[in-house]
């Protein structure tokens, strides 16, 4: 397995698993929902137990609710590239710093999905994408994506890299 040494390179390899996961059929908002919400269960059953494979099932989790953001978007007409979700990371990374996530860690990450989730179920509620307000749906779509990858490298201890 290859050692990872920066943030840049952690947020590439799990960006890559995301989309190496986006499965050739149909995906709804629901369907985010379900996989979000075993993850969040999933988080809350095994913090408890803070082991190897409930970190590895916690991670599968982040990958899946990523996976669908990034294909319900790619379903409507969203179409968002590894190189641009990479980027974002990084851009924002620089932004917001390490502090930003690791302040309340796995469990700051579960709330700020949650409230993407709940704004794109908002958007879609009557089976149309409802024009948005204040920054585009896809934002939303790159933000589900991109805490997911956020997700997978807390759980592998890969947030804290440094970013170059």
């Amino acid at each position: 397995m290859l050692t990872l040494t920066t943030w840049n390179d952690a947020a590439a390899q799990k960006t890559e698993s995301i989309f190496g996961a986006v499965e050739d059929s149909f995906v709804v908002v629901a369907g985010i929902r379900q996989s979000f919400e075993r993850l969040s269960t999933s988080y809350f059953r095994d913090t408890t137990f803070d082991s190897t494979e409930a970190k590895t099932n916690v991670h599968a989790l982040w990958r899946e609710v990523g996976s669908k953001a990034i294909k319900w978007g790619q379903s409507n007409n969203i179409h968002i590239t590894p190189d641009v979700l990479v980027s974002t990371l990084i851009r924002k990374q620089r932004d917001y710093g390490h502090h930003n996530i690791a302040k309340y860690g796995r469990q700051g990450l579960i709330i700020r999905v949650h409230d993407k989730l709940a704004r794109l179920e908002n958007l879609t509620k009557s089976g149309t994408i409802a024009s948005a307000q204040n920054e585009p749906i896809s934002d939303t779509v790159l933000d589900i994506a991109g805490y997911s990858a956020i997700g997978m490298m807390w759980e592998h201890d890969l947030f804290l890299l440094p970013l170059v």
